[in-house]
């Protein structure tokens, strides 16, 4: 359960947990992809392929956002989890 959103940066930091949610969703696709046949398999890991490449584009959007709204943003940004690019 998320805590009460107060300000845009807030609900900006709180919606990394569901990126990276969908992230492990996807790759729990192409991981079940292993064990189905030819032609399932490749239409079921490009699914879960596809929904990795998107919320990792969701992501870096994310980042940026939060890194924009932060309080202290004159300082350094804050390493935060998921924030690598790839």
């Amino acid at each position: 359960m998320t805590k009460p959103q107060n300000t845009l940066f807030d609900v900006a930091g709180d919606m990394e947990d569901d990126i990276l949610a969908l992230i492990d969703f996807g790759r729990a696709i192409t991981c079940i992809a292993d064990s189905l046949g030819p032609e399932d398999a490749n239409m079921t890991a490009r699914l879960g392929w596809t929904i990795i490449e998107r919320a990792q584009a969701v992501l870096r959007r994310q980042n940026a956002l939060y890194h924009a709204l932060h309080p202290s943003r004159a300082e350094p940004p804050p390493v935060r989890n998921g924030g690598q690019q790839s």
